[in-house]
Order: structure tokens, then C-alpha cells, then sequence
């Protein structure tokens, strides 16, 4: 994905397999070495590698149930005034689908199947990132920014739980 995105930025022909100038990246889970869930599909994080530098290792979160593992990186910007200083932490989360049971005590007859357990991953990923997975330099001053597919709208139990736990949902904003 990340190949062809740069050969179609560099406007080379469709059999390009390395453009000479490579705007997009990736941030590799594979090469973490640790469990990325247990299907074909899984979280990256792909990002302008001339505009913004990965500081310090990736982190997985994996609770080992069907939610999928949320991943974290800390970025810096490359230019503005004091980039050095302005790191933020990216957080790439897919939660549970609604689309199968997970069983009584777990599913909700107005938020979904399986809610119980995208609520179970909601406040363990909201601690995890209270031990600063990543090393962001920021510590407790850092910044977070939230994405992913929560499988949840705003009004329901995980969306809501962030938003108990001082995490502004930038939609509804």
C-alpha cells in the first residue's frame, strides 16, 4: 500500500515498485515481534516520513480476547517553531464488531453486540496509555490523539468512557 501510494505521489507508472522520492512510511507491527491480534486484519500506521519522525519503539496493546490490538507511536514534527518539543502520541485502535454475539452480560440490545467487551478495551487501553507505552519525552504532559474504528457511536459506553477520562471526541466537537 505504502509503495504505491509513493509511486502515485512521484507519478510513476503503474509498475513502479520503488519511487526516488518516498514520502509515506509505515510504522512495521510485524517487526515488534509480539502477538497483532489473530486474523489477516490489523492496525499500521502510515505517515508523511518528510514531515513527521517516529521517536523511540511502537507499542502494542493486545488484551488476547477479539478486539484487535491497539498500536501507539510517538511522533515529532520535522519543521515549526520548537518541533523538538511538540511530540504527540498517534493511537490506532479497532475495537470488537457488533456483528456476532459475545454472549449475556456482554451484548446490548441498543449498543451492539459484544459491547461489554469494546468497553473492556476502551479502559484498559485508557490505562495502558497512562503508563506511557511509548516513552513519548512529553511524560505527562503529552498529547494523544485517539483513532481508529471504536465500533461504538458517541453515545455509547467505550466513546463515552474516553470522554469520562478527559479525552475530547474531536467529531462531536
Amino acid at each position: 500500500l505504502v509503495d504505491g501510494m509513493n509511486c502515485k505521489l512521484a507519478g510513476n507508472s503503474p509498475t513502479c515498485v520503488s519511487p526516488p522520492s518516498v514520502p509515506f512510511g509505515f510504522i512495521d507491527t510485524l517487526a515488534l515481534g509480539t502477538s497483532n491480534g489473530t486474523d489477516a486484519i490489523r492496525n499500521v500506521i502510515v505517515y508523511r516520513v518528510d514531515r513527521l519522525l517516529p521517536i523511540g519503539p511502537p507499542a502494542l496493546y493486545y488484551q488476547g480476547d477479539t478486539n484487535r490490538p491497539t498500536l501507539a507511536q510517538t511522533f515529532q514534527p520535522l519543521s515549526g517553531p520548537k518541533a523538538s518539543q511538540q511530540t504527540f502520541t498517534f493511537v490506532v485502535n479497532h475495537f470488537r464488531a457488533r456483528g456476532s454475539s459475545c454472549g449475556a452480560g456482554n451484548d446490548d440490545p441498543y449498543q451492539g453486540n459484544c459491547n461489554g467487551t469494546r468497553l473492556s478495551m476502551a479502559t484498559n487501553v485508557e490505562s495502558w496509555l497512562l503508563q506511557n507505552p511509548t516513552n513519548d519525552p512529553a511524560d505527562m504532559n503529552r498529547k494523544l490523539l485517539l483513532v481508529g474504528d471504536f465500533n461504538a457511536y458517541f453515545g455509547e459506553d467505550p466513546i463515552q468512557y474516553f470522554g469520562q477520562h478527559g479525552y475530547q471526541n474531536l467529531i462531536a466537537s
